[in-house]
């Protein structure tokens, strides 16, 4: 004769595992949310001048692609956006604290860094053939 396991253990294992998942559940949704929340505000409120794709579209605006100026610390960067700089206006009246780290945050996930050394090597050298090219024989002598 087997034993099985009685069926409150199963019973409440499973309901363990429910609550556990519901959880995490609103944590991941509010990941999500936020980067589409920080999206947004930066949309509405940066890319005027920084671009949508973090391109600038207003001369002297830094390119976040490149990363200009994301080196620096978010304090630094959060004052320049509260308090404003150059032709930035200050941002303190219109978008709250929590409103501006996420724009910054979204600034950030902008930035696209060179491709490493090692992975430009490892694509070698661009190939063109013969046919391919423009040179009359006359050219090649």
């Amino acid at each position: 004769m087997t034993k099985t396991a009685p069926r409150h253990t199963l019973t409440t294992s499973l309901a363990g595992l429910i609550m556990l998942t519901s959880l995490f559940a609103p944590a991941l949704a509010a990941d999500k949310i936020g980067l589409v929340e920080a999206q947004e505000l930066y949309e509405d409120n940066c890319a005027m001048c920084h671009g949508y794709d973090g391109m600038p579209i207003m001369p002297g605006a830094p390119n976040f692609t490149r990363g200009e100026r994301l080196e620096k610390k978010d304090t630094e960067l959060l004052t320049s956006i509260r308090d404003g700089k150059g032709a930035m206006p200050p941002w303190a009246g219109a978008l709250s604290d929590a409103e501006q780290q996420a724009a910054l945050h979204y600034a950030r996930q902008l930035h696209q860094p060179p491709a490493k050394e090692s992975q430009k090597r490892n694509q070698g050298p661009a190939r063109v053939s013969l046919a391919a090219r423009q040179d009359s024989p006359k050219d090649l002598r």
